[in-house]
């Protein structure tokens, strides 16, 4: 049945209406007009202290999780949340009384006849205000009025999944019953039991507060449904949408149940002429100064439906988090769990010892099925399963209790076993109590009952009164603490292996005891993996390629101790299993775990007999990438001086390269490390790599050919198993009018490639994860390309040597090699033996040309001698080769003409180098070209 109420108007001409309407309030302070206020003001504080109660309790469990994972940054941020949170429940509060004391001294000013006057009434506007001030000062500006209103879809009503939105009636006839642990719930026959819903509404303004009075629901003729609904108290929503909705949009979830109806009455209501009525949600503003009701009219697109009670025949329920279908019971011993035969009539699904049937599908008595683990002292609920009802297509039930399964105590135990469960329950909380919201919690108090097993059994009833199973459903709990064990690893490569990355240890052994797990011995266990990364159900992971092997434990004498039997199993020698005082992992895949994560490994042990969890375990594990290995990978003693490296380049020819453009030089001369002998050499390409800093202006010539570039390009190595340094010939030339860079430092650093060892996440991306290779960087230095001819010294070896001039031409006569102290930069004597190449100092010098010195200035080159290095010469005397003459310069006359005085003269040295450049080398002190008398 449906009434009349006042003038509706739409959003539109609301909004047109807006100014006047808000100019009379203004003038106006009746007592219905702080009577709203004050209701405003109350649901706007409900709301607040809700969000504020659900803010202290996240962020208390954010708290003490950080805490738990030893995050100190993140505990204190939760912490530092709470006492925000809290600090606005007490305002909260102290805002509550405030608007209390306004209504109670309303009430007193309406009591003592002062309604209607107008100084009493302006004074009362005031304190009102006042407590509107104080508790916008807490959640924000309230406005007066809802301009508009709209009805929106959500995940958790549903109402527009199927394209119309719907008021749902979903109504029952009850069956004479009466149900509970004292028959507390009674259920009259044919009395009706309605089911209410909800919707969603977005209003504007966003700060707007609704209360249940406020909210009614109209058709078309403006006629509402007051007769056969009622509103529930409005509340803000915080579920998801099914359509995208910013924050703070003034969404409003609005409850709603049926009243006891005629059927008449409700087809009156619900059809016309064969189509259902559309209704709409009306937002009520009027305040007491308006002559007639002011709405403001969602669009007309509610219709009411009607729905099917569908009774549960199953009893559905978790128990500490674990379904019932895999927890045991004791079918069968000493009788079968009952169920109840099909049938459609209410009236045969109360008594049961009568219409059942034996539940052979509820037979949990198989080794897959498992006690549930509690602890004395540590509450557990039993919850409905919602969420399997509604797969199962069933209205859950409407109420159950807990009791102890009396039925099925073994009597023949002593001492007997129902005597103890009884014992047991004077000291446990939430046996024999009917359910709050579908659920219960039970607490086991009696420390007597560590090591027992206990059954209970839950008993449920329908909204109809007909019970959910006609015997209940049972369930069993071993009591008993687990033993539980923890440790810390970090995991890393070892230098004792340096070219084999592809597995890790942790850098040592965790402390980590098994002393408690005698229970577990020979029990069946299981290792999780989860990854933090990671969010929900996602966080169990199994890609981390890792097995029981990769755990090693060990005694208190370092001894190892075999924990695991198999891959399923415990070792069966308790005084093994319980020796372990420390654990390590081994052989870790380092590309599977994600880069400085910390990973948790559970390890569940189980009792053999009773399939309880009696021990647990967590060993967190985070990957540490190596440093450089600069234990393996470094400089030869006191080859950088002031961290810079001096190297001699020498020509590239042959297969390294067809022409001589570039320079190459042997890093291992200098550097430890960079390659070994070995099985790695032909497996892997080189892992340590010398590499160029390189500033803009060289970015920008790189592109340039050898020939025309103007900064070097330093290149290692030349190929996967050299060791060499390469740069352009022209940056060898000693020749600074050629080369201006000659001697110029180049920054370079050495780093080492360990391979795909690090998973990393991809560049610009916070959720998406890739193995890369791990490169860190060593030593940093300096490199100067230096010219090894230009870096030779030649001196004499003593005093300078007096040579006669015969005035022969073609006469000779030489300089013994060991006359002359030749040396390189390292003060290392060069030799002018030539080698089987034809080159000097192995390769660095191509040729070697002598000139003679002569006149004021030394000006004249080879006036009176030509001169050659010639190898030494051997004869034979008496059978024996003897030298002739030794490794020389030897010196050939050009003139036949006679000196009346000695010539000083200079032995000068022109050198060519592996790359073809020149360099002239001139000893200072001249030897004296003795004048023939």
């Amino acid at each position: 049945m449906v009434t009349a109420t006042g003038t509706f108007v739409s959003c539109k001409d609301y909004d047109d209406d807006i100014k006047d309407l808000q100019g009379q309030i203004d003038k106006l302070a009746t007592k219905e007009d702080m009577t709203s206020q004050i209701a405003t003001l109350q649901a706007a504080l409900t709301n607040a202290a809700k969000d504020a109660s659900d803010a202290i309790t996240k962020a208390t469990a954010a708290e003490a999780a950080a805490k738990v994972a030893g995050d100190n940054a993140a505990a204190a941020k939760a912490a530092a949340e709470k006492s925000v949170a809290e600090a606005k429940a007490a305002a909260i509060e102290a805002a509550k009384a405030e608007v209390a004391a306004a209504q109670a001294a309303l009430e007193k000013l309406v009591a003592d006849g002062l309604a209607d006057n107008k100084a009493e009434l302006e004074k009362m506007a005031k304190v009102v205000e006042e407590a509107k001030k104080s508790v916008e000062a807490i959640v924000g500006k309230i406005a007066d009025m809802v301009t508009s209103v709209e009805l929106v879809d959500s995940y958790t009503n549903g109402q527009f999944t199927d394209g119309t939105p719907t008021l749902d009636i979903l109504t029952v006839k009850q069956v004479k019953n009466e149900f509970g642990p004292n028959k507390e719930v009674t259920f009259v026959k044919d009395a009706q039991y309605n089911f209410g819903g909800s919707f969603i509404v977005r209003v504007s303004p966003t700060n707007a507060e609704l209360t249940a009075d406020m909210v009614s629901l109209i058709n078309s003729k403006g006629q509402d449904l007051s007769s056969l609904i009622t509103i529930g108290t409005p509340k803000r929503y915080d579920g998801d949408l099914l359509t995208r909705a910013a924050a703070n949009t003034g969404l409003w979830e609005i409850p709603y149940n049926w009243q006891q109806y005629k059927d008449a009455d409700m087809n009156a209501a619900s059809t016309s002429d064969n189509k259902s009525i559309l209704y709409a949600v009306a937002i009520n503003n009027t305040s007491a100064a308006m002559e007639a009701d002011r709405n403001v009219v969602s669009s007309f697109d509610l219709t009411i439906e009607k729905g099917t009670f569908k009774r549960a025949t199953t009893l559905l329920f978790t128990a500490g988090g674990e379904k019932v279908a895999d927890l045991k019971n004791r079918y069968g011993n000493p009788k079968a769990d009952q169920k109840w035969n099909a049938t459609n009539d209410a009236s045969k699904l109360i008594d049961p010892t009568k219409n059942t049937t034996n539940d052979i599908e509820d037979n949990r008595t198989g080794a897959a099925k498992k006690y549930l683990s509690v602890k004395v002292g540590t509450p557990f609920d039993v919850v409905l399963d919602m969420e399997g009802y509604k797969t199962a297509d069933k209205t859950a039930p409407y109420r159950f209790y807990v009791t102890l399964d009396k039925d099925y105590a073994e009597e023949s135990s002593e001492p007997s076993e129902l005597n103890a469960w009884n014992n047991y329950a004077k000291n446990t909380t939430g046996l024999n109590t009917l359910d709050e919201n579908g659920k219960v919690t039970i607490s086991i108090n009696d420390e007597t009952a560590e090591g027992d097993i206990i059954g209970y059994r839950v008993y449920a009833v329908n909204y109809d009164g007909t019970l959910v199973d006609p015997d209940g459903r049972a369930f069993y709990v071993y009591v008993g603490t687990p033993a539980v064990s923890a440790a810390d690893l970090t995991l890393t490569a070892k230098i004792a292996t340096p070219y084999d990355w592809t597995k890790i240890n942790s850098t040592d052994k965790a402390a980590f005891s098994t002393a408690d797990w005698t229970r577990a011995k020979s029990g069946a266990y299981t290792i999780t993996y989860t990854d933090p990364t990671k969010t929900g159900n996602d966080k169990t992971v199994t890609d981390l390629g890792l097995a029981y092997t990769n755990f090693k434990f060990y005694n208190k004498d370092g001894v190892a101790v075999t924990v695991f039997a198999d891959e399923n199993n415990l070792n069966s020698d308790a005084s093994k299993l319980t020796s372990v005082t420390k654990v390590e992992m081994v052989g870790v895949d380092p590309a599977k775990l994600k880069d400085g994560v910390k990973y948790t490994a559970t390890i569940t042990a189980k009792n053999s007999a009773t399939g309880a969890v009696v021990a647990t375990a967590t060993i967190t594990f985070t990957k540490q990438l190596p440093a450089f290995p600069s234990t393996k990978v470094y400089p030869f003693t006191n080859i950088l001086r002031s961290d810079v490296l001096y190297i001699y380049p020498i020509a590239v020819t042959g297969n390294d390269k067809p022409n001589e453009d570039y320079g190459k030089y042997d890093m291992k001369n200098v550097w430890h490390g960079i390659v070994e002998e070995g099985d790695w050499k032909t497996a892997q390409a080189v892992a340590a790599k010398f590499n160029q800093v390189v500033t803009d202006a060289q970015k920008k010539d790189q592109n340039a050919t050898a020939k025309d570039a103007k900064y070097p390009t330093i290149t290692y190595p030349m190929n996967a198993t050299a060791s060499t340094i390469q740069v352009e010939a022209k940056f060898v030339n000693p020749d600074k009018s050629k080369n201006s860079l000659y001697l110029n430092e180049y920054p370079m650093y050495v780093n080492y490639n360990y391979g795909n060892i690090s998973y990393d996440l991809k560049k610009n991306s916070t959720t998406e994860w890739e193995v890369k290779n791990w490169i860190p960087k060593g030593t940093e230095f300096k490199i100067v390309f230096r010219n090894y001819a230009d870096d030779c010294a030649f001196d004499w070896n003593g005093d300078a040597p007096k040579l006669a001039y015969n005035g022969v031409v073609g006469a000779t006569s030489y300089i013994a090699i060991d006359k002359l102290t030749i040396t390189d930069w390292y003060n290392a004597a060069v030799s002018l033996v030539k080698g089987t190449d034809g080159t000097y100092a192995k390769g660095y010098i191509k040729a070697i040309d002598v000139h003679l010195l002569t006149g004021d200035k030394f000006d004249q080159v080879d006036e009176y001698y030509t001169g050659t290095i010639a190898a030494a010469t051997y004869k034979t005397e008496n059978g024996k080769q003897v030298l002739d003459k030794p490794l020389r310069v030897e010196l050939t006359e050009r003139s036949s003409a006679a000196q009346p005085d000695d010539v000083p003269t200079k032995l000068q040295f022109v050198i060519t180098d592996s790359f073809g450049y020149t360099v002239t080398k001139t000893l200072t002190v001249p030897f004296t070209m003795t004048a023939k008398k």
